[in-house]
C-alpha cells in the first residue's frame, strides 16, 4: 500500500536508465516528495515478443514516504 510515483517508459529496455534518471533526478526533486524505504519495481505492460522495442511499455513504480516523514 501507500502512495507511488509511476512513471510510464515506452521503448527499449537498454533506455531504462534515462527515465530513472528523470524520475529521481528532476521529477522527484521538484515534487516535494521522499522515496520509501523500498526499492522501485517495474511493471511490464506489453509483450517484448510480440512488439518492436518502440512500443515496449514499462510502468517504474517508485514508492513514496507518507508526506511529512
Amino acid at each position: 500500500g501507500g502512495a507511488y510515483a509511476v512513471l510510464r517508459h515506452r521503448g527499449h529496455y537498454d533506455l531504462l536508465e534515462q527515465s530513472y534518471g528523470w524520475l529521481y533526478g528532476v521529477w522527484l526533486p521538484q515534487s516535494g516528495r521522499v522515496p520509501a524505504d523500498s526499492p522501485p519495481y517495474e511493471i511490464y505492460v506489453n509483450d517484448c515478443n510480440s512488439l518492436p522495442p518502440e512500443e515496449w511499455l514499462t510502468d517504474i513504480c517508485l514508492p513514496l514516504a507518507p508526506r511529512g516523514s
